[in-house]
């Protein structure tokens, strides 16, 4: 994914190519692809945060608005495939969890006042690396409770 937001699909097994297979519209701070390979988690410059379609070239819904007054930027994100969820760290240390199949945020809350540099999954719990060297781990069945709902 390129900074001013072009996407460009490659195989190992092809030559490099310069085709352009989804323009996202932005500035890209951060992208994470699907392990299912067809979504891509998309954090913008302008603090919004979306999944797109590899497959239709376009936005299948945007979790979080643009330049939302109370969150900064997103430093981190996550995917866990296994249970759709999808997790999002802002530069401020506000944490969101979505689920991908309704976009539905299911839990927001701060864990520092500083840059969230990594969070990962493991199950249905996150864990979440910050600045200072200590590693959270947010023990949350509610995240898989509130999609099985």
């Amino acid at each position: 994914v390129g900074r001013e937001g072009a996407v460009r699909i490659e195989g190992f097994e092809r030559e490099p190519s310069n085709a352009v297979a989804l323009e996202l519209g932005g500035r890209v701070e951060r992208a994470l692809l699907h392990p299912g390979g067809d979504l891509l988690l998309v954090a913008f410059a302008n603090e919004s945060l979306g999944l797109w379609s590899l497959a239709s070239r376009a936005v299948v819904r945007e979790l979080e608005p643009r330049e939302a007054p109370d969150r900064a930027s997103f430093g981190a994100l996550a995917i866990d495939a296994e249970h759709g969820l999808c997790a999002a760290a802002s530069r401020d240390g506000l944490l969101l969890v979505h689920e991908i199949e309704s976009g539905a945020q299911l839990r927001k809350w701060r864990v520092s006042d500083r840059i969230v540099p990594s969070i990962a999954f493991v199950g249905p719990d996150l864990l979440c690396a910050q600045i200072d060297g200590q590693i959270s781990a947010w023990d949350n069945p509610d995240f898989v409770a509130a999609v099985k709902a």
